[in-house]
């Protein structure tokens, strides 16, 4: 039997030549030490996996409202034409109106 220093707790122990742990606790902190950082490195590889996901989904989200705040400019321009438009005919009818009515005006006075 050699003596070694326990990798858990650094403790010096007489054991066989391939022992590392001192005792079974040391044995047992140092299999749940490894399974922690596995379950960390597994959280973290989901954790960025995921998070590309949600910028993937904000992107598309984004891109989306985009479109259609592009779409709702485009029709409101197309109203705006076409509010010009009936303005400008109603303002010629008015005006066509009131020229037709000084004429009926002029005649109605001309009139014996």
């Amino acid at each position: 039997m050699s003596v070694t220093a326990c990798v858990m707790c650094g403790r010096s122990f007489s054991a066989r030549s391939d022992a590392v742990y001192c005792s079974s606790a040391c044995r047992q902190k140092a299999h749940r030490a490894r399974a922690a950082r596995r379950t960390a490195v597994l959280r973290e590889r989901l954790e960025r996996h995921v998070g590309s996901d949600r910028t993937s989904s904000l992107e598309r989200s984004v891109l989306r409202s985009l479109e259609k705040s592009r779409q709702q400019v485009d029709r409101s321009r197309e109203l705006c034409r076409m509010s010009e438009v009936r303005i400008r005919r109603t303002v010629a009818l008015r005006q066509q109106f009131a020229k037709e009515q000084s004429v009926a005006g002029t005649r109605a006075r001309g009139a014996p």
